[in-house]
């Protein structure tokens, strides 16, 4: 009798490990951007609809692109590392391949970040890091190097209560070259620095008007604008602060991406981030503020502003779905491609035309 019952258990324990390792990725059945004929003064949304075999629920990542070209340089939702096929990388959806090596390449070690989903998170999946050593890389490569009539914007969600750690970095401080988000003590800065290691900053103070380390979610969006020389910093899609960009020749170094530590892997976050994205443009307060609203309402970054369209750009998206365990489906592209009309406006012209008093 007792060794029925062990074998009982034993069955029981593998169909039980065997029914979560063939945990089944979310299927896309369709996406489409709508309208399907916008005018300049539209915004687009991508629409998708997808099924899980395994009833799990799911999120979408959207990555667009105009005239054929990615809108961002790397695109992390973040997903599920044990749920992957080397139990060590979160995967970039831009379509540039710069995927997020977690931790020193070791699985399990010390300094890889906890995956977390659910509630825990904003969208999908998250990362909790440790404040102590945890940290994702992005090796280096050429169009992570900005240059100096780049303009560009990264996008995030945190969550902490702690202060002095860095959410994000490129080049060591001080040092000639690269791009920093990080909270120096409570007050948030964004810092460039170009060929002199001088670094022009937009900062914005955790305070009672402005919190950000409540241990809630807060976006933020980091604005390099070429055009009028200026750093602009938002929290939740309200505007904090600008600066202006006094940096000279080109930001590039060699050293990767670290998000969650500084270039010297220390001053590591502790607390959650989600949804980082580095876009290869500027955005402007208008998608910013549309990018928190579909983010913060529908979980979602499936909104383009008609302010960032043009006559006869080309957009089309991507859309990956991504189970509640983090598992992420295959990417499918939108199935049709909007080209931006001008808006329909017809002169307005005289039907009638008297002088009164008929006779005055």
């Amino acid at each position: 009798m007792a060794l029925r019952r062990f074998l009982v258990i034993v069955i029981l324990a593998f169909l039980i490990s065997n029914s979560y390792s063939q945990n089944a990725a979310p299927v896309m059945s369709s996406a489409n951007i709508s309208p399907s004929s916008p005018a300049t003064d539209q915004n687009l949304t991508a629409i998708a609809a997808a099924t899980d075999a395994d009833g799990d629920s799911f999120t979408f990542a959207y990555n667009w692109y105009v005239n054929r070209l990615s809108t961002t340089i790397f695109n992390h939702p973040f997903m599920n590392d044990s749920e992957s096929t080397d139990n060590q990388t979160t995967y970039d959806i831009s379509g540039n391949s710069l995927i997020g090596q977690l931790g020193n390449a070791t699985v399990n070690d010390a300094a890889e970040p906890t995956i977390q989903t659910g509630a825990s998170c904003k969208i999908g999946a998250c990362y909790l890091f440790d404040g102590s050593n945890d940290y994702i890389q992005l090796n280096d490569t050429a169009i992570m190097n900005m240059s100096a009539t780049q303009s560009f914007a990264i996008s995030m969600w945190f969550k902490s209560v702690h202060g002095g750690n860095f959410l994000l970095s490129k080049g060591e401080t001080g040092a000639a070259g690269g791009v920093t988000l990080d909270f120096s003590s409570t007050t948030l800065s964004f810092a460039i620095r170009g060929t002199i290691a001088a670094a022009p900053a937009a900062v914005v103070a955790n305070s009672s008007t402005v919190p950000m380390l409540d241990n809630n979610w807060h976006q933020v969006i980091a604005v390099r604008d070429v055009t009028s020389d200026q750093l602009f910093l938002y929290i939740d899609g309200v505007f904090r602060d600008a600066s202006t960009d006094t940096t000279t020749g080109s930001l590039a170094e060699a050293d990767p991406v670290y998000i969650g530590a500084s270039d010297t892997k220390a001053s590591t976050w502790n607390g959650s981030l989600d949804e980082v994205r580095f876009y290869n443009r500027s955005l402007s307060a208008d998608e910013v503020a549309a990018l928190y609203y579909g983010e913060n309402t529908f979980s979602a970054n499936n909104i383009t502003s008609h302010m960032e369209t043009f006559i006869n750009d080309k957009w089309n998206a991507t859309v990956t779905p991504i189970d509640a365990f983090g598992l992420n489906g295959t990417p499918s592209w939108s199935n049709n491609t909007v080209t931006i009309a001008a808006i329909s406006n017809t002169a307005p012209s005289i039907t009638n035309l008297n002088i009164t008093p008929v006779s005055p």
